[in-house]
């Protein structure tokens, strides 16, 4: 896996919300994931993990992020919207 994704990690990239779709895209590609692949989202202190049902997640860094609250407050309505679980956890450390 590391061998596979390692590249990835360290890139900028952007994320928008649209109605249909979250997109992603960096200088290389560009990604349509519709919220139905959508598994659940978990918030860390310092990140925000959007899981999706392949098993890949989407990375948020929050230190990264100019708009954090606004950010938390839209995945925790899509949650509610779609009926996906938002997971916290504010004790969570990397080991």
């Amino acid at each position: 896996m590391k061998n596979v994704f390692s590249n990835n990690f360290g890139k900028i990239a952007h994320i928008k919300f649209t109605p249909d779709n979250i997109e992603t895209s960096d200088n290389e590609s560009e990604l349509k994931i519709k919220y139905s692949q959508v598994k659940d989202v978990s918030e860390i202190t310092t990140h925000f993990f959007i899981h999706l049902n392949s098993g890949s997640s989407i990375i948020i860094p929050k230190k990264k992020s100019a708009e954090i609250n606004h950010i938390q407050n839209y995945l925790k309505t899509l949650c509610k919207e779609k009926g996906l679980k938002y997971n916290t956890y504010p004790n969570w450390k990397w080991k």
